[in-house]
């Protein structure tokens, strides 16, 4: 008997070593893979032009390296009436031109918005309200717009730093919005700064995004985040 169980243990281990080197190969295949490309070459532009200021139309560049705002237009012919020169050497009760108009200068619709900032005699932003109790107020020539300013706009944001219209319109590809304002006119009582009238800046800036896939809220949104960060 014992002989017997001893070839049973020995069948036994080879069964295991034949079973330890079993695999299994499955049935397999690969697609090829699938490239699909996305691409576009769509972009959006604008201009800001202050024709009543400098002379600059939207025809027209501006000189290179010139800072749009401090320098006039050649071929304006009444160089005299400009915003410009008039605020070089302005008096108490001036109405100065100045009117800024925004182009849409893509083939793609846009939302746009123009950012005022109001300085003092030392060039530190103040408050709209602030900035007309010192020095004048805005006008806009065709009404009696809220705030001096055409009621085509909406004011989205305001603050120490700037405020910020949106036009309520989509601006269409080659058109222009109409002018925000049209005028500073110079508080008559304006305060003397030591024994000359005071210096001080208006400046704008324009913004835009694209229409396309855009809400108007999604819009005042991404042109107030523009406008804090440039």
């Amino acid at each position: 008997m014992k002989p017997v169980k001893k070839s049973l243990l020995v069948v036994a281990s080879i069964c295991c070593l034949i079973t330890a080197g079993v695999t299994y190969a499955l049935l397999s295949k690969v697609t090829e893979t699938a490239t699909n490309t996305f691409s576009s070459d769509r972009s959006i532009s604008l201009k800001l032009r202050e024709d009543k200021w400098d002379g600059f139309d939207f025809n027209e560049s501006y000189p290179d390296g010139a800072i749009p705002g401090t320098v006039i237009d050649d071929k304006e012919t009444n160089k005299e009436i400009l915003g410009f020169n008039i605020a070089k050497n302005y008096h108490p009760g001036d109405a100065i031109p100045k009117n800024p108009i925004v182009m849409n200068t893509s083939d793609e619709n846009e939302y746009v918005a123009i950012k005022v900032v109001y300085e003092n005699s030392q060039g530190v932003p103040i408050s709209k309200t602030e900035f007309e109790n010192l020095y004048g107020k805005f006008q806009h020539l065709n009404s009696s717009y809220q705030n001096g300013m055409n009621n085509e706009f909406e004011l989205v944001d305001t603050d120490e730093e700037f405020d910020l219209y949106i036009y309520k319109k989509v601006l269409n590809s080659n058109t222009t919005t109409p002018a925000l304002f049209d005028r500073f006119v110079i508080k008559l009582d304006i305060e003397p700064d030591g024994n000359k009238l005071p210096s001080f800046n208006i400046k704008v800036k324009a913004y835009a995004v694209q229409e396309t896939n855009v809400t108007i809220d999604k819009a005042k949104e991404s042109l107030l985040n523009l406008a804090k960060k440039n």
